[in-house]
């Protein structure tokens, strides 16, 4: 599975003056807390698989899975579409998976009804989905990780 961010996030956590206040901080260069800020995010992403803020994934697959597929990102907000990749491309009917997405890792379960093959051999199956804690982010990110 190969996972691609297709839409970052439209801000950031906290502010430059948020983190500037809590580290009692006396600098004025917001270029330099912002791009501090973004590489934190970036890193906690990264190490733990949490989307901290709201951000569009596409998953793209080579077949279908048995029965169930973990999903690499976390929370899963919603499934957008599947789709079959090739010389054109088709949605694949939503009543043939459920996301499952109150546990960690998200799971999408594949109801059992007949899937289509992909229409290539490589990559044929895309996911679009969302990911992350809707905003605002202070409502929902888990303190621990807001802090870091």
């Amino acid at each position: 599975m190969i996972s691609v961010l297709s839409s970052g996030p439209s801000a950031e956590p906290v502010t430059p003056v948020e983190l500037r206040d809590h580290l009692h901080l006396e600098t004025d260069n917001n270029m330099l807390l912002t791009s501090l800020i973004a590489s934190a995010r970036l890193f906690i992403e990264a190490e733990t698989g949490v989307r901290m803020l709201s951000q569009r994934w596409h998953l793209l697959l080579n077949k279908w899975p048995h029965e169930t597929l973990e999903l690499p990102v976390w929370p899963v907000i919603e499934v957008s579409h599947i789709k079959l990749l090739g010389t054109s491309s088709k949605i694949v009917n939503p009543n043939t998976y459920t996301l499952e997405n109150q546990s960690r890792p998200a799971v999408l379960l594949l109801t059992g009804a007949a899937l289509p093959p992909p229409m290539r051999p490589r990559y044929g199956i895309e996911l679009e989905l969302l990911a992350g804690f809707p905003a605002p982010v202070a409502a929902f990110v888990p303190e621990e990780v807001s802090v870091s």
